[in-house]
């Protein structure tokens, strides 16, 4: 039974820091239910070297064993996310989990920046692609309705999947208060 949310713990958060294994548990949450050789299919990477990741994401209890079937003549393991929706918690402020965060961070803006060079590089005919940046000033109280915006705008995009005519399509956003004046 795949769980509502999960609050990722400092260990969790650490665990896909690692650019392909963020990529794994966006694919997770988009199969929902999957195999090894069909999450790599999904992300374009080699089965054989997905193996070390999914057992790291077992590990650490992003991903959970589900069942084993038949493929061809041999059993294979087939895996689901254990939520749907995952978020990190916005009241832990330790140093272990600024450092995390800041871990993922950087990681999850690397990996942006490559998959944007990578697409651009490839483009012959149309971009559809959207690069925006926007500046405006909310109260502290409007925050959380824009992270509901945020959060509704991905559900729309899940429930718009359309794994075979559609293109796959990374999106980031990233909402950072800036404090201008600090260090």
């Amino acid at each position: 039974m795949i769980e509502k949310t999960l609050i990722l713990t400092p260990e969790q958060v650490e665990c896909i820091a690692s650019p392909v294994r963020s990529e794994l548990m966006g694919a997770a949450v988009r199969l929902k239910m999957f195999s090894v050789n069909e999450i790599a299919e999904e992300i374009g990477r080699s089965p054989k070297a997905m193996y070390p990741h999914i057992q790291k994401m077992l590990d650490f209890g992003l991903v959970r064993h589900v069942a084993n079937r038949l493929a061809g003549k041999r059993s294979e393991s087939v895996y689901e996310p254990v939520s749907l929706s995952i978020i990190m918690p916005r009241d832990n402020f330790s140093p272990e989990y600024r450092n995390a965060v800041k871990r993922k961070l950087k990681s999850l803006i690397r990996q942006t920046e490559r998959e944007q060079i990578r697409y651009l590089d490839s483009v012959v005919d149309e971009d559809l692609s959207t690069s925006m940046r926007l500046f405006f000033r909310l109260r502290p109280d409007r925050l959380p309705e824009l992270r509901r915006r945020l959060m509704d705008i991905g559900k729309w995009a899940n429930e718009n999947d359309d794994p075979e005519n559609g293109i796959q399509i990374a999106s980031t956003f990233l909402v950072v208060p800036i404090q201008r004046g600090l260090k």
